[in-house]
């Protein structure tokens, strides 16, 4: 048992938890009380004392381990310690600190007290190590309160520690004086058991009687040899032994968490071990035969192996991410079904007679994918400069890092994501926009408890104590409450935000406060907001205070951090335009300068604009833009500027960019694409010489080469002049997407602010979108509106939405450029939707983007924008407006609509008046014409039609009647009741107007495409209706089905099945089955078959791809045989719907790789077929049968 001289009460609490085995005994003795108090600070070595006491009374995925000390991680660890010691140990309140004390330092006496409880404990006792005071043995129970008081000048040294912590470099604290206990060692005895133990049972052959004679041809007989263990004895092992028995006893949802992919690493690896023997044997010259070798892999070194799979290598991140969620689950199951519990007791007694857990078996993977970089650099060390593979060793070493960051960074990145979504739960009164959260803010930076001031133009703000927390993007401000929750008081976005060391407020506006923190020795840090973001009220600058300068330097490098993610220094004098994204993670992404990886799970790295590369941080500054400059500006009435187009460069093509073909290409060189005019092409890959590969969009089986002078954007770029991101000196402006959306404060009762509903709205339900509508049209409707009336319209001729506005008498149109799903009027502010942009610009004047338009988007247009007076109207008040019977009104607003009231304008009056005393200035009186036409005056607005009703008399049919209550019903109102309110009506003839119900154009929502040589079969392209929320499709309409495009097919039964990456099924034929094909996620190349005896294209398949992006279907009617490959990594979910009933009698197979047929499967490699599927007689066999 170990001591340390001296009586001191924290020197024996350091010796205690040193007994216990949680404090390292080589650190102790050099430590000081600061650096003791300071390593409890962050709570994870009070938790992993409790889990010593009470094994596993803590979840270890509950306890935060941060690279960087946060406060509210800290806090949240010490409130798991303070929750266990009252639910396990039965302390008392009274009993125990709370968690700003030992974090703040306030009282550490009152800690070591609480700690000195539990070395008195029956857990501690237990251990026979001795507590402490080592002279206190008045009680052995910890419910009886032991309340240490050490002397007084001992008590004075703990009371000053609170002076002296904000001195301490906190991180370096935690991290250089820590606990050493290695949570690695039980692993890494596994892998040296199971995968770097000789195999004394392996089949003789070349390669196992292979004595290597030097050390390099020892670096690869250790790198095969484990290899082939890892995927025999180790996966194989895991496979056969625990992931298929599972199966039968475990949730689907259960099972997939435990395994995660690892089915996914099983594939990987058997052809990687494959590649690799040849590899390795190929280069010691024991194997000089290629027979089953693809031509592509001969010659091929063993570092070529490594980069051919590197990109296989990413699902390493997703499995390694999981291994907690996976080990946790595994122990909940064991604790609470004894069903499970026995099952896996049985697999692993039948593996290696419970020696090691399934939870430790499944850290394999991981420590296996950590050592090949290790393997490849001693490798590299004995291979001669001058070797044909030693560069290529280089550089598969250089790739296997690169994975390794990979996995590591999706590990780190999925703990930040925790940690962001508990700060989230843990703010009250924080309404956050729709369908965003604090992840969509960027990581976070730092957070902590600060005093703060927000002032205004005007005043000085008062100083505050205060939990900040700095994103990326945004700066969030609380009040922090007593039990680790936290108050939402403001949010600033980062990036208009400056820091300063100097008091931006003159001297004669600085308040008595402002003066009494400048001369009590305070070290202040401002963040000035920029102009264009304050209005004449806003706060204009937030000033924070510190005790020590070390604080304040420590919370302006993690404010300039956070700001130079956004705004990268690194792009000046590049001409980048880059923003800063998340990239999807399901497929690998690199960097375009140096092609590593881009790593995480969020905000990965940047995208430029201009020339369409993905970019590291740090490579952002080594390669200049090859990209096209951009500018802005608007257009008059008269005049609309022509938009670019690649002419003879394709720079700033990027794979998944669309364009439109400007002529028709039917080229004799079948290598180029054919297309007609108007087609929509989307890129594959730029060749930079002018060329691209591409392929059509509504028909991706045809790919060919594309010619970058027949094509332009989808979105062109057409509005000029404003200054370009090569002319700025950041080179990159604030992007106001979705993300920068501030959070509002919620209080109790409130309803939360407009902003957060125009993210998520779709463009055809706004007022102010009038569809497609030409220039002219668009001129004639504005011309003579108030100025600030506009309208958004979709030009077909531009391919584009545009803004048209009515100012100084004139009507102007601005084009809404889009790229990369982004929408704006001038590059310096973009945003996700076209709603979000026109909200935007109705509060902030155009000027900011146009020099020409001093105004904001004021007042929308409506279809029925004019209005005849019916009613007079005095106004009583200034705001009110005075209407005479025949006036023409113009409406303004709809304000006020609830209560029975809008804003119009009559010359130049403005002003409310009732909604009811107006009918659309365009309804049309006719005579009765004939017994068809409908007495009634439909062309009314919904909110006008019941006051105009009942100010006339009408002659109803019940044609009329009926034709209303279909559309209240789409409206949403209760037809019902107009319906029987406008009966009443029938027998009051005093006047009558007529008017024919309109004719409505069916919209049908699908489309259904013949494949040319097998007119049988169909393509089904339904129409998507997406918006920020999602989508909506629909993916069966008998009735419109049938009655529209006369498909008449009666559905029996429905089937779903999913299927992982490399899965073929089929060919499968079931007489008197049709099928409708469609995939939910996932990607398949879906294949039919013609098996019809005597039909014109008997024998022949055809093939089309189907994911859940498209969301297509095939129709197969009967007699076509049915197969489907899996194309996507994630697997595939497909479902099928049947015009008949499953007869196994009556079903038969066909080979899918029967020769006749020669069906063209994509993926030829690693390719997974039931045994049932490959024993398929032949097509030839089948005819004759």
């Amino acid at each position: 048992m170990s001591t340390l001289e001296g009586n001191e009460l924290w020197k024996e609490c350091v010796r205690w938890m040193v007994d216990m085995g949680v404090l390292d005994s080589r650190v102790a003795p050099r430590s000081s009380m600061l650096d003791f108090a300071t390593m409890l600070r962050d709570g994870v070595l009070l938790c992993r004392l409790l889990n010593e006491l009470a094994p596993n009374c803590i979840e270890e995925k509950e306890i935060q381990r941060r690279q960087h000390m946060s406060e509210f991680t800290c806090h949240k660890n010490i409130c798991l310690f303070l929750g266990a010691c009252k639910t396990v140990f039965n302390l008392k309140q009274e009993q125990m600190f709370e968690a700003w004390e030992l974090f703040r330092l306030q009282d550490f006496a009152k800690v070591l007290s609480m700690l000195s409880m539990l070395s008195h404990s029956e857990p501690a006792l237990r251990k026979n190590i001795k507590p402490f005071p080592s002279e206190s043995t008045s009680s052995t129970s910890i419910n009886v309160p032991l309340r240490i008081c050490p002397p007084p000048e001992e008590e004075a040294i703990y009371r000053s520690l609170q002076d002296d912590v904000e001195k301490v470099d906190l991180d370096a604290a935690i991290y250089d004086i820590s606990p050493t206990k290695s949570d690695e060692e039980e692993p890494q005895f596994i892998y040296d058991h199971i995968v770097c133990r000789k195999d004394s049972q392996r089949k003789q052959d070349a390669w196992s009687s292979f004595t290597p004679s030097s050390k390099r041809e020892h670096c690869m007989k250790e790198l095969l040899d484990t290899e082939q263990n890892y995927v025999e004895k180790a996966l194989n092992m895991i496979i056969n032994k625990f992931y298929e028995p599972l199966q039968k006893v475990v949730r689907e949802a259960d099972h997939k968490i435990i395994f995660m992919n690892i089915m996914t690493l099983w594939n990987l690896h058997h052809s990687f071990h494959s590649d690799l023997r040849h590899a390795i044997l190929k280069t010691l010259g024991l194997s000089q035969s290629s027979e089953g070798r693809p031509n592509s892999l001969l010659g091929r070194t063993i570092g070529d192996v490594f980069l051919q799979h590197k990109d296989k290598f990413i699902a390493y991140g997703p499995y390694c991410m999981g291994l907690g969620e996976s080990r946790a689950r595994i122990l909940d199951l064991e604790k609470n079904d004894p069903a499970i519990k026995n099952k896996i007791y049985e697999c692993t007694a039948s593996v290696n007679d419970n020696q090691f857990k399934l939870q430790d078996l499944l850290c394999l993977p991981m420590q296996r994918v950590l050592k090949y970089h290790i393997l490849l650099s001693e490798m590299i060390k004995s291979t001669p400069i001058d070797a044909p593979d030693r560069k290529s060793l280089e550089l598969a070493k250089e790739a296997m890092d690169d994975v390794n960051s990979y996995v590591n960074e999706m590990k780190r990145d999925n703990e930040t994501r925790q940690l962001i979504s508990e700060v989230q739960n843990s703010i009250t009164e924080l309404t956050m926009p729709e369908d965003v959260t604090l992840m969509d803010y960027g990581r976070l930076n730092a957070d902590g408890e600060v005093r703060l001031s927000e002032s205004t133009s005007q005043q000085f703000g008062k100083m505050k104590t205060r939990h900040v927390f700095i994103f990326d993007k945004v700066l969030i401000i609380c009040k922090a409450n007593r039990n680790n929750t936290y108050t939402y008081k403001a949010a600033y976005i980062v990036s208009e935000l400056h820091p300063s060391l100097d008091n931006p407020m003159p001297d004669g506006k600085m308040g008595t406060i402002s003066r009494k923190i400048t001369s009590a020795n305070q070290h202040l840090l401002y963040l000035i907001r920029e102009e264009r973001a304050c209005t004449q009220e806003s706060v204009r600058h937030l000033t924070l205070a510190f005790k020590v300068l070390q604080q304040r330097e420590k919370w302006l490098h993690h404010f300039e951090l956070a700001r130079n993610n956004v705004i990268p220094e690194e792009v000046g004098g590049t001409g980048h335009k880059v923003h800063y994204k998340s990239f999807k993670v399901d497929i690998p992404h690199k960097c375009s300068v140096c092609d590593k990886f881009l790593k995480g799970l969020f905000f990965q790295g940047y995208k430029c604009e201009n020339c369409g590369g993905l970019l590291h941080k740090a490579c952002i500054a080594l390669r200049p833009c090859a990209g096209r400059r951009h500018t802005t500006s608007v257009s008059h009435s008269s005049s609309f500027t022509n938009g670019t187009h690649f002419r003879h460069s394709s720079f700033g093509l990027s794979s998944g960019d669309q364009v439109i073909a400007l002529t028709r290409s039917s080229s004799a060189d079948h290598g180029f694409l054919m297309f007609d005019k108007d087609d929509i092409i989307e890129i594959i890959q730029n060749h930079g010489n002018g060329t691209f590969t591409g392929c059509l969009l509504n028909d991706r089986q045809c790919v060919g080469l594309v010619r970058s002078e027949h094509v332009r954007r989808v979105r062109t770029n057409s509005v000029q002049g404003m200054c370009s991101p090569l002319d700025s000196p950041v080179g990159v402006r604030v992007d106001r997407k979705e993300s920068t959306v501030l959070p509002k404060r919620m209080g109790n009762g409130m309803t939360p602010a407009p902003q957060q509903d125009y993210v998520n709205t779709e463009v055809s339900l706004q007022p102010w979108y009038m569809g497609d509508l030409e220039r002219a049209d668009s001129e004639a409707k504005l011309r003579g509106t108030p100025n600030g009336t506009f309208l958004v319209r979709y030009s077909k001729n531009r391919h584009s939405y545009v803004i048209s506005i009515s100012y100084e008498g004139e009507v102007k149109h601005t084009v809404v450029e889009q790229r990369d799903s982004i929408f704006y009027l001038d590059e310096g502010y973009v945003f996700n939707s076209i709603v979000e942009l026109v909200n935007y610009y109705r509060e902030n004047n155009l000027c900011e983007s146009f020099n020409s338009l001093n105004t904001t988007l004021k007042n929308a247009y409506r279809t029925c924008k004019l209005f005849r007076v019916i009613h007079d109207f005095d106004a009583t008040e200034p705001k009110f407006l005075t209407l005479r019977k025949g006036d023409r009104l113009t409406l303004v607003d709809v304000i006020g609509e609830d209560r029975g009231w809008w804003k119009g304008q009559i010359a130049d009056r403005i002003g409310f008046f009732p909604l009811s005393y107006c009918i659309d200035a365009k309804a049309v009186v006719k005579p009765v014409a004939s017994s068809q036409q409908i007495s009634i005056l439909l062309y009314l607005p919904v909110s006008c039609l019941f006051s105009f009703l009942s100010t006339s008399c009408f002659s109803i049919t019940d044609e009329c009647a009926n034709w209303i209550n279909v559309q209240m019903q789409v409206l949403l109102i209760n037809a019902a009741g107009l319906r029987s309110y406008l009966r009443l009506l029938i027998p009051c003839r005093k006047r009558s107007f007529y008017m024919s119900v309109p004719n409505v154009t069916k919209r049908v929502k699908v489309e259904i495409e013949t494949v040319d040589k097998i007119p049988d079969l169909k393509v089904i392209k339904p129409k998507v209706f997406p918006d920020d929320r999602g989508y909506f499709v629909e993916t069966y309409n008998e009735t419109e089905w049938a009655t529209e495009l006369g498909f008449k097919e009666v559905f029996q039964q429905d089937n779903h099945s999913y299927s992982k990456y490399g899965v073929l099924r089929g060919l499968h034929a079931q007489p008197g089955m049709g099928k409708l094909v469609s995939v939910i996620t996932g990607e398949i190349f879906d294949v039919a078959v013609d098996v019809r005896p005597g039909s014109a294209t008997y024998g022949q398949w055809h093939g089309v791809i189907l994911n859940g992006a498209n969301k297509h279907a095939f129709w197969l009617p009967d007699g076509f045989a049915h197969g489907f490959q899996c194309l996507s990594p994630e697997g595939a979910h497909v479902t099928y719907k049947c015009t008949g009933v499953y007869n196994p009698s009556t079903e038969y197979g066909i080979d899918p790789f029967d020769k006749d047929i020669n069906v063209n499967w994509p993926l030829t490699d690693n390719v997974i077929v039931s045994d049932r599927d490959r024993s398929h007689k032949s097509f030839a066999e089948h005819r004759s049968s």
